[in-house]
């Protein structure tokens, strides 16, 4: 599957398009100046590639620690208080991270979500971004 449709089958409103090629191009401005062309791998869907990359960096690097931690609590200690309060924790640090991410990219949190599900696929179709 191709970038370009990978973008397009996501679900993105026009209205998030609209907000990620405004950052685009204020982007854009801010490295090259204004009149100036882009190179070629520097396109919009390059940039949302790189963006879903970058928001879901620390994301998944927790989910994968919080359920390694669950199921190791899980296998030692059996169905308990202790793998649920773990649960629990991981949950809120978790999205803890999408929260940060989203504020730290100035991200609306469900686009935030829907780079998460983007980065996913990207990841299930192996498509790297650039």
């Amino acid at each position: 599957m191709k970038a370009r449709k990978l973008i397009l089958n996501n679900c993105f409103s026009y209205r998030e398009l609209l907000r990620m090629k405004n950052a685009y191009v204020k982007a854009i401005h801010e490295v090259y100046g204004k009149g100036v062309k882009v190179a070629s791998d520097e396109t919009f869907e390059n940039y949302i590639l790189v963006i879903a990359d970058s928001v879901s960096n620390a994301f998944f690097v927790v989910t994968i620690i919080g359920f390694i931690n669950v199921g190791s609590m899980l296998y030692l200690h059996g169905l308990t208080r202790g793998p649920f309060a773990m649960f629990i924790i991981s949950m809120i640090i978790i999205m803890w991270v999408v929260i940060r991410n989203s504020r730290v990219k100035k991200i609306k949190m469900l686009t935030t979500l829907k780079l998460l599900k983007l980065r996913l696929k990207m990841f299930i179709f192996m498509i790297t971004p650039p």
